[in-house]
């Protein structure tokens, strides 16, 4: 009985395979619009919170934010007297200058851009839908901090919108290791990307001076001279990092944060929590995945190699921090992504039953994400109505 209920079951999931390699393409994509809509609905539910009640008002009148003028002079002061983020909060401010439904959107929209980005990087300049949505639901259950960077409209500002910007300011150097020949289109473009991205987040600025040294060295290796594209857009990015570190407010609130003994005991204690809390189950897929790589003869890559490195590299440099919320591991995560991603990818085109076996993961992953999503969504939503719901 067992045995043919089994046969039967085989028979249904086989023939829902083949049902899905017949129509992938449009099944993919009314997957990925029916995630895109739920993905909006929960940020779009989510009520300003914290640090939003303070950067959505002018930073005298403590009224909303109603113009372009404000934000400037509420940007140049928060840089003098606050910190050096200043890309992340001019952003986060004119996002609520043009307040939800299309700030959502926007948000939204960047969450894919970004999962889109290191899926073509871990497929080496290819896209594939279906690995898109597995990065969105990676993004989402392996970020110890998912809430603080995906729908606080502040986190989602300072580290999601912020990864976009270093992502695409890195895309010439992935190019190059994967041609071992780049041209950049448009020098200035890629300059001006490199400044900004040197200004985004302290520890994936120095991580992103790391990837290019990288790359620098091995395009001299190759080639016995320096690239001058790659030398103009690190010199960029070092400026860029540079505005970030030596804001005047930085040195203004270092007067009041720990120091001395307490504050190694903090930069230890961040560093035990990120490897072995907030980081360990990204980091134990990573090992499994190199793990099953080597026992399949799957080559890893030098994009590959340069990822882990400079992931791991951004864990490290957070010991020069007095303090490390789990939200700063955003990027750690982003840039460890583009190994995990590529080597699924390259277990599943080994033969079709590992295909179908990481298909029926992604298939999982999704159905969760969108729960995961709803279920935030619909408690917001029933709170903004009135609803007695605890919490």
């Amino acid at each position: 009985m067992f045995n043919e209920i089994f046969i039967k079951m085989n028979d249904y999931l086989e023939s829902i395979h083949i049902y899905y390699l017949k129509n992938k393409n449009i099944i993919n994509l009314l997957l990925f619009i029916f995630l895109f809509f739920v993905c909006f609905l929960t940020i779009n539910s989510r009520v300003f919170s914290d640090d939003d009640l303070y950067y959505c008002c002018n930073i005298d009148t403590k009224l909303p934010i109603q113009n372009i003028q404000e934000i400037i002079l509420f940007q140049k002061k928060h840089y003098l007297e606050w910190g050096g983020r200043l890309p992340a909060h001019t952003l986060l401010q004119f996002l609520f200058l043009i307040d939800k439904p299309l700030s959502s959107i926007i948000l939204t929209f960047t969450f894919f851009l970004l999962s889109s980005l290191i899926t073509i990087y871990a497929l080496e300049s290819q896209f594939d839908i279906k690995y898109m949505l597995l990065t969105s639901a990676l993004l989402v259950f392996l970020n110890p901090a998912f809430d603080e960077t995906l729908l606080w409209m502040t986190g989602a500002a300072n580290y999601l919108c912020m990864s976009v910007i270093y992502m695409f300011g890195i895309y010439p150097f992935v190019m190059y290791l994967k041609k071992n020949n780049y041209k950049v289109y448009s020098i200035s473009f890629s300059i001006i990307i490199s400044f900004l991205s040197g200004w985004t987040n302290e520890n994936i600025g120095i991580t992103l001076i790391f990837i290019m040294m990288f790359c620098i060295y091995d395009y001299y290796k190759t080639n016995k001279k320096i690239s001058a594209w790659m030398l103009a857009n690190i010199i960029s990015l070092i400026v860029g990092f540079l505005f970030l570190i030596f804001a005047p407010g930085n040195f203004v609130r270092a007067d009041n944060t720990v120091a001395g003994l307490m504050k190694i005991f903090y930069r230890l204690h961040g560093q035990i929590n990120a490897f072995g809390n907030w980081l360990l189950p990204l980091l134990i897929l990573l090992i499994l995945l190199c793990f099953i790589s080597y026992k399949l003869k799957i080559k890893i890559t030098k994009i590959n190699y340069m990822f882990i490195f400079a992931g791991i590299f951004s864990i490290l440099v957070m010991f020069a921090s007095p303090t490390y919320p789990s939200r700063a591991t955003f990027g750690s995560l982003v840039l460890l992504l583009v190994p995990c991603i590529s080597i699924i990818s390259k277990i599943a085109s080994k033969d079709e039953t590992n295909n179908r076996f990481i298909n029926l993961i992604i298939l999982i992953l999704y159905t969760s994400l969108i729960g995961k999503y709803l279920s935030i969504a619909l408690v917001a939503i029933a709170r903004g109505l009135g609803a007695n719901i605890p919490g």
